[in-house]
Order: structure tokens, then C-alpha cells, then sequence
């Protein structure tokens, strides 16, 4: 066999192996192929059920902000207790005009400078000289047209008894106090109290000296008077003696 005819027999003989080869490796590559594929179909799946679980976790956090809603609503707001109610401002009349004597004396506000303390500083003292003793102090305090205190309400807290209110009351009174009466009514209980002392201090706007200390539930319904559970007693000078009226409030 010449060397041409053997160099064609090697040649047809490569192509045969060549092509048997690839014959093998032909399903190798249709199998990768396939499994490019299928990873790019899983991708959609998987992002599918992320999304589930997602929307899933949305949501309980619904459901859990509903029931907390719904929890908070059940919740029922309870407000402090108010103070007691001040008493209004009276208007000053001229001593033809009122109803009762005291009434001449005016109701107006007090001055708030501050005097001496070493001065008569109680329940119808000039203004200047009961702020001096009293500084700090919370009252609620009417003057006289002179500038006297005349009306002076102590808020009692917590509440107490009648006697406890009455004492602290009567702190803010001279010592000479001469008990007149004590007559309670529906809505309040009224001591009246006659003093030399005040008599001298107060002069035209209260020359018998009289003075009422007014014991209150002023937060009890419709003021209904409780005199194991009094919060305000009001101190004022309005009535002559044996002179009593409905209760201030």
C-alpha cells in the first residue's frame, strides 16, 4: 500500500473517532443544558415562595395590630378628680343694695404685695399683711373695698371629717371667736362666730364683728353636704347676727 493511500485510511480513520465522540458527548451536553434551563424555571419558584412567606409575615403583623387596637379600646380613660369650684366674684354694691349688711364692704380682688407679718395677719387684716404670713399659702381670698380680706376659701385635701375642717378653718380666725350658731343644710353645714377682735379690725364693713365659716363637699353630686367628707370650708363676714341664708353654693 503506497503512502498516500495510508495517510487517507488514517484520516477517514480519525473523522470516524472524531465523530463517535462526539456522538457520546452529545447527551453530557444536552443534560447541561437541560439543567441550565431548569435552574432558570426554579428561580420563578423560589422567588414565588418568598413572596408567600412575605405576604404571610404581613399578615400576622396585621391581625397583631388589630387585637393590640382592639385591646387599647377596651382601656377605659378614668379623669382626676376636679378641685372644688371657687366661688364667683360678687359684685360691690352701694349699702342701699344689698341683701345682706356685709354685702356694703364691696367683694373685690385682693392685693398681692406683701406687708408685715408682725402685724394682725388673719381673716380681715389688710391684704399686704395676711400675704405676708402666708406666703406659699393657697387661698383663694376677696377684699374689701378698703383692701381687707373678707371672703377666704380653704380647699381641704384630701377631704376630712367636719371637725378637721373646722379647726383648720378656725386657725385662720381670731382666738376670741364667741359661737353663735351651727345649723347645717342639704347642702352645707354653717357656723357663725361673733369677735371683739375682728369687731375692731374690720370697723364699718363689720362692726358687730361677725364672721361664718361655711363647710362644703364641694364635689360630692349636687353638693350634697357629707360632713365625714368635707373638702372646702369658706370663711366670709355677710351676715348680722343670728343671720343665716341658703348655703353660697
Amino acid at each position: 500500500m503506497s503512502a498516500a493511500t495510508d495517510r487517507a485510511g488514517r484520516s477517514r480513520g480519525q473523522l470516524r473517532r472524531r465523530a463517535a465522540k462526539e456522538i457520546a458527548e452529545e447527551p453530557q451536553r444536552s443534560n447541561l443544558a437541560l439543567g441550565h434551563r431548569s435552574c432558570s424555571i426554579d428561580r420563578p419558584a423560589v422567588a414565588v415562595q418568598s413572596s408567600a412567606n412575605f405576604n404571610s409575615v404581613l399578615s400576622r403583623i396585621a391581625l397583631i395590630s388589630l387585637a393590640l387596637l382592639l385591646s387599647s379600646c377596651a382601656i377605659r380613660y378614668v379623669p382626676p378628680s376636679p378641685p372644688p369650684p371657687t366661688l364667683p366674684p360678687l359684685p360691690s354694691v352701694a349699702p342701699s343694695g344689698f341683701h345682706f349688711r356685709g354685702e356694703a364692704a364691696g367683694n373685690v380682688d385682693c392685693s398681692k404685695n406683701v406687708g408685715s407679718a408682725g402685724a394682725y395677719s388673719l381673716f380681715g387684716a389688710r391684704a399686704e399683711n395676711f400675704n405676708a404670713a402666708h406666703q406659699g399659702a393657697q387661698f383663694l381670698a376677696r377684699c374689701s373695698n378698703d383692701g381687707k380680706v373678707i371672703v377666704l376659701q380653704l380647699d381641704i385635701a384630701p377631704p376630712s371629717a367636719a371637725s378637721a375642717a373646722l379647726a383648720s378653718a378656725l386657725k385662720q380666725l381670731p382666738g376670741d371667736l364667741k359661737p353663735v350658731y351651727d345649723r347645717t343644710q342639704a347642702s352645707c353645714r354653717d357656723l357663725q362666730y361673733q369677735s371683739s377682735t375682728l369687731a375692731k379690725q374690720l370697723g364699718a364693713d363689720d362692726p358687730q364683728g361677725v364672721v361664718n365659716v361655711e363647710l362644703e363637699s364641694a364635689l360630692a353630686t349636687n353638693f350634697k353636704y357629707d360632713g365625714g367628707h368635707v373638702d372646702t370650708a369658706v370663711i366670709h363676714q355677710l351676715f348680722d347676727v343670728n343671720q343665716s341664708s341658703a348655703c353660697l353654693r
